[in-house]
C-alpha cells in the first residue's frame, strides 16, 4: 500500500524558531502515523527569510505547489495564520481530506467535525458586523492610540522588534491597522470576518470579541 503524503499545516510567522521546531514535531507525528510529511516551512526557511516579504511570498507559493501534490492536509492547533487559511481554502476547493490535530493531545478529527468549545454557538443576529461611520471622538481616539504606540517604539527597540515580527503575519494590512490589531490582541495570528471564519469550518462562540480596524475611508471602520 502506497504511503500517503500529508501536508503539515501549522503557523510560521511570529515566533519563527519555535514554530519551526513545532513543525518538526508535527512531521514526526505524521511519520509515526504512517504518513510522509510535507512541511515546507521546515525546508524553505533554510533558504528564504520569512521576514522579507518577497521571500515569504515565494515560500508560500512553493508551499502551495507542494500542497497540490499532497493526499491530505492536517491542520495543527486552533490558531489559523494567514498562510494556513490560504492552504485550507485551496484544500477545500480541491476537495482534499482535511483533518484537525490537537497540538497537545495529538487527537486527529475531520476538519468539519472538530470539537467546539463548551459554550453556546455564536448567533450572528446578536452582533453588529456592519460598517458604520466613526464619530469624531472615536476617530481621534484611534489616531491618538496609534501615535502613542509609535512613540513607544521609538524609545523601546525591543517592542519595535516585536511589532515587526507581528507585522510579518499581517503584511496585507496597513501599518496603522497592524498597530491596532496588535494593541487589541497581541497574540492574534489571523483576522477574518464572521463569514470567512465560517467558510473555513470554524464557528465563533458567543462572548468572543471583535477586532476594530480602519478601512480605506478614514471615517469608517469595520468590526470583524
Amino acid at each position: 500500500m502506497a504511503m500517503k503524503t500529508i501536508y503539515v499545516c501549522s503557523p510560521l510567522a511570529g515566533q519563527i524558531e519555535n514554530n519551526i521546531r513545532r513543525a518538526r514535531e508535527f512531521s514526526k507525528f505524521v511519520i509515526n502515523e504512517g504518513g510522509m510529511p510535507i512541511a515546507p516551512h521546515t525546508i524553505f526557511t533554510q533558504l528564504l527569510d520569512d521576514l522579507i516579504p518577497e521571500e515569504r511570498k515565494l515560500g508560500m507559493e512553493m508551499g502551495i505547489e507542494m500542497l497540490k501534490k499532497s493526499d491530505e492536509i492536517w491542520v495543527f492547533g486552533d490558531r489559523i495564520s494567514t498562510g494556513m487559511a490560504a492552504e485550507i481554502k485551496l484544500a477545500q476547493e480541491m476537495k482534499m481530506p482535511i483533518y484537525r490535530v490537537d497540538e497537545r493531545t495529538f487527537e486527529r478529527t475531520p476538519f468539519e467535525a472538530a470539537p467546539e468549545k463548551p459554550t453556546s454557538a455564536f448567533d450572528p443576529d446578536k452582533i453588529d458586523l456592519q460598517k458604520r461611520s466613526l464619530t469624531h471622538a472615536e476617530f481621534d481616539q484611534l489616531v491618538g492610540e496609534i501615535k502613542n504606540i509609535t512613540e513607544t517604539y521609538k524609545q523601546n527597540p525591543a517592542q519595535l522588534a516585536e511589532y515587526l515580527a507581528f507585522k510579518a503575519q499581517f503584511y496585507q494590512f496597513s501599518a496603522n491597522n497592524t498597530l491596532l490589531i496588535q494593541q487589541q490582541n497581541r497574540y492574534a495570528t489571523f483576522v477574518a470576518s464572521f463569514k470567512q471564519w465560517e467558510g473555513m469550518g470554524y464557528k465563533i462562540n458567543k462572548g468572543e470579541h471583535h477586532i476594530n480596524r480602519l478601512i480605506p475611508d478614514p471615517k469608517m471602520y469595520q468590526r470583524l
